[in-house]
């Protein structure tokens, strides 16, 4: 039997699910030895894609977050370091213990500032679509960063999107907002 297509849908139904990516995540790594190597983002995306669950339609590139953006929630000498190291590719040894960065958990490597801007950009626009339709669904695979500090890398997280995210909805009136974080203990 033909299910109903959402564009059929009565019009408190809400709308179809928007899916945030980035081809950043494609070629950007943090290291053959990370935890973090294996492609997790762009494999959601091309495995979605090859079931058929992601028409163009619903797909819209990431954004990319602005530094006034991060500032929302991390300290702009810490913006300015991550952005520094890399552009460098490396950070010298003061730099490294103060933002806990160039170590095993958050090293340097090429898209070390730009890959976490976009999955904070997008947890943004995530939050700022939610709250034009609060009913909605947006998936975005990347934007659950959450370890960060406000001035510091922490447990693999560069920037902490979820945080940034949850500020979009409160700038626009939204005023609970429930978090769960879902990270598994052993």
């Amino acid at each position: 039997m033909p299910t109903e297509s959402r564009s059929e849908c009565p019009p408190d139904f809400p709308a179809r699910p928007l899916f945030l990516g980035s081809e950043i995540y494609r070629g950007s790594s943090y290291g053959a030895k990370h935890p973090l190597a294996i492609p997790r983002v762009s494999t959601a995306i091309d495995l979605s894609r090859a079931m058929g669950w992601l028409p163009d339609a619903v797909y819209r590139d990431s954004p990319f977050a602005t530094p006034e953006e991060l500032t929302r929630f991390h300290a702009p000498d810490y913006i300015a370091a991550l952005h520094r190291a890399e552009a460098d590719q490396r950070v010298d040894a003061a730099t490294g213990e103060r933002y806990n960065l160039g170590r095993l958990e958050n090293p340097v490597f090429p898209e070390m500032y730009r890959r976490p801007a976009i999955s904070t950009g997008a947890a943004i626009l995530a939050g700022r679509l939610l709250a034009e339709q609060p009913s909605g669904i947006v998936y975005s695979p990347a934007s659950g960063t959450h370890h960060a500090r406000p001035g510091r890398a922490s447990g693999f997280c560069y920037l902490n999107a979820p945080v940034l995210g949850i500020l979009a909805l409160l700038d626009s009136g939204i005023d609970r907002v429930l978090y769960v974080d879902l990270d598994a203990l052993m």
